[in-house]
C-alpha cells in the first residue's frame, strides 16, 4: 500500500470506485474499513464513466460511510 496510514497503525475508511481493483490500492490490515461496490464493470480503469453513470461510486450512500466511521470510533455505535 502507498498509504502512510498503513505504516502508522492509523485506522482509515477507504471509499473506492470500480476503477480500483480489490486489494491493489486498498490499505492493508483489518483495522481499516473498505467501502467498495463490485459492479459488473469493475476494473474498468475509466477516469470518466460514460456507460454506467458512476453507479459504483454513487451507489455508496453517506449513511454507509458514516456507519463505517462510527464503528471505528471508540465507544461509538457498534
Amino acid at each position: 500500500t502507498h498509504s502512510p496510514c498503513g505504516s502508522r497503525r492509523v485506522r482509515s475508511v477507504g471509499i473506492y470506485s470500480a476503477m480500483n481493483l480489490p486489494g491493489v490500492w486498498f490499505p492493508l490490515g483489518k483495522e481499516h474499513s473498505i467501502i467498495y461496490n463490485k459492479t459488473e464493470c469493475y476494473g474498468c480503469y475509466l477516469h470518466e464513466c460514460t456507460v454506467q453513470r458512476k453507479k459504483c461510486i454513487y451507489g455508496i450512500s453517506p449513511e454507509t460511510v458514516c456507519a463505517a466511521i462510527e464503528k471505528m470510533i471508540p465507544n461509538g455505535k457498534n
